[in-house]
Formats: C-alpha cells, structure tokens, sequence
C-alpha cells in the first residue's frame, strides 16, 4: 500500500491502487514530484523532468519510468492506452 501526495499540501488515502491521469501537452519545461509513502515506510521522492510540448502519452510513459526506476519490482506501474 502507498499514498500519494499532489501538490504542497495534499495527502491521499492510503490505497493499494492509484490513477494518474494528464490532459493535453505541457506548456512549460518544469518537473512533476510525487511523494510515494509506503504503509508504515519513508516518504520516495520521484521526480520527473517534462521538456516543452510534450504530449499526455509521451508524459504518461516518462512518468512511468520514473517512477518504476524508484520504487522497484515491489509496484506495478502501467499506463493505460
């Protein structure tokens, strides 16, 4: 079990499965962070660098990678076609 936190102050429940969903192409070169918490475990800083323009697929992929490259066998991580 993991939670996620989006954004500065925002906690959500711990749950066994989680939906990450991104809408249109990235306006701004910046980074997506997101803190996973395992149950009764440490806080896992995954962060993503998204480059200019690139599309909802191409962010899905990059953020799968990313967190997959973290967090190890131990979670799978998809994304949804």
């Amino acid at each position: 079990m993991a939670a996620f936190g989006v954004g500065h102050a925002t906690l959500a429940e711990c749950s066994s499965k989680w939906r990450i969903e991104f809408d249109e192409s990235a306006r701004s070169g910046d980074s997506i962070v997101l803190y996973v918490i395992p149950f009764g475990g440490s806080p896992v800083r995954i962060e993503t660098r998204i480059p200019v323009g690139t599309d909802e697929e191409q962010l899905s992929r990059l953020v799968m990678d990313a967190l997959q490259a973290k967090l190890g066998a131990g979670y799978s991580i998809g994304v949804d076609d």
